[in-house]
């Protein structure tokens, strides 16, 4: 197979994107996982504040970290 050097290139960009669509992916995965925990939560101890997973001492989410890096690039 002849490797032309804009090709390669070519294929480097493709796998990027495809990363990236994963990651996004990935993150709206996470996002809709923790909604329904929350809602089971909320279910179960309706004492239990609903939106206690929004608190600012929990880690970004995967999606928030890749928004983040798309923003910085």
């Amino acid at each position: 197979m002849s490797n032309h050097g804009w090709s390669g290139a070519k294929e480097l960009r493709r796998s990027s994107m495809a990363r990236r669509i994963n990651e996004s992916r990935n993150g709206l995965e996470e996002k809709n996982l923790r909604r329904n925990d929350t809602n089971r939560a909320g279910l179960r101890d309706s004492s239990q504040n609903f939106f206690s997973h929004e608190s600012p001492e929990t880690p970004l989410s995967i999606h928030q970290t890749t928004e983040r890096k798309k923003k910085m690039r």
